[in-house]
């Protein structure tokens, strides 16, 4: 084992993606609450569901790249590529951080 392992990156990683998960599926549940924060006081039917399909067609994006990367992850793809994890923990804080 080298030194990044020891150091705590893969534990941090696997963290991340937990959490982004988790974000994911508190956004699933609060769709309807996001799409009416979108839109205008006056909206009518046809922009409510114009926003709901561009949320859902986001989550189910962020979804399958998620199960993609986790599986990857979990399956031991990458889990010791010490330079994919370095780039997948900064980019899974700045998604939790911006949501």
């Amino acid at each position: 084992m080298n030194s990044v392992d020891k150091t705590g990156l893969i534990p941090a990683r696997f963290i991340t993606l937990i959490g982004h998960f988790v974000m994911l599926t508190m956004a699933i549940n609060c769709r309807d609450i996001n799409v009416r924060a979108c839109l205008s006081y006056n909206f009518d039917n046809e922009e409510y569901y114009q926003k709901d399909k561009e949320i859902l067609i986001g989550i189910v994006l962020a979804l399958a790249f998620l199960g993609v990367e986790m599986f990857g992850f979990l399956f031991g793809f990458s889990m010791f590529m010490p330079f994919v994890g370095t780039i997948c923990i900064p980019f899974h804080n700045y998604l939790l951080n911006i949501c």
